[in-house]
């Protein structure tokens, strides 16, 4: 029975144990070549190993083997993105987006992808607005909806909702980071500086830590506005 197989090799990545994981995989496609979840679960090992090529290979069979699977194409979407092709990130994302319109996470991550690394910033608008509305709570959508704002020069509506992501996770560097920015654009540099030195305390190496450091300098040489 596949289906059995690629339980036991799930059970089996939970135990850690990668070697009977892929066994059952290999087990369970044997027996069914079009097993679509045997190969989301290879990935999975793939990536267990470090083998983040082959585990994109993987993630690419199993998209071929169900297209409509939005999950494959959003791990193979975050895959690209730690290789920093966000060309091919977003192709996969939009690919998504196509398939399932109603997605708050990749409606989020699709809006994240377009702010920082082009694309219409209407638009990432309303695919934020979007996410924002069926996770109301979510302060990953919060900041991707001020981030936003803030791309788009509406200042005061980027505060507003980046200060409530920033007060529900202060120890996020990113929110920290956009929260400052924010405050600089207002021209309140005594805020901004507190928020780019917070996140530049929790994380020196987050992936805007240079920006910040530029950001600080110029807070820390401005006026407050009025």
């Amino acid at each position: 029975n596949a289906g059995l197989h690629v339980l036991l090799g799930v059970a089996y990545l939970n135990l850690k144990d990668l070697d009977k994981s892929e066994a059952n995989v290999k087990q369970a496609l044997a027996l069914d070549p079009k097993a679509k979840d045997a190969y989301p679960l290879w990935a999975n090992i793939d990536l267990g190993r470090g083998a983040f090529e082959q585990a994109k290979q993987h993630f690419r069979t199993a998209i071929e083997a169900n297209p409509n699977g939005v999950v494959n194409y959003m791990a193979l979407a975050g895959l690209y993105e730690k290789d920093g092709n966000w060309e091919e990130a977003k192709k996969l994302c939009e690919k998504a987006h196509q398939i399932d319109p109603n997605s708050p996470a990749v409606a989020n991550n699709l809006a994240y992808l377009y702010l920082n690394h082009g694309g219409d910033v209407n638009v990432a608008i309303s695919l934020a607005q979007m996410a924002k509305q069926k996770f109301p709570n979510s302060s990953v959508t919060t900041d991707t909806l001020g981030w936003a704002y803030y791309k788009l020069g509406s200042t005061k509506a980027a505060l507003a909702q980046l200060t409530e992501s920033a007060k529900k996770e202060p120890r996020n560097a990113v929110y920290q980071y956009h929260l400052g920015m924010a405050y600089l654009a207002d021209g309140r540099p005594d805020l901004a500086k507190q928020s780019l030195q917070s996140a530049l305390t929790t994380d020196p190496h987050f992936p805007d830590a240079a920006s910040a450091r530029t950001a600080l300098d110029k807070a820390s040489q401005q006026r407050p506005a009025g």
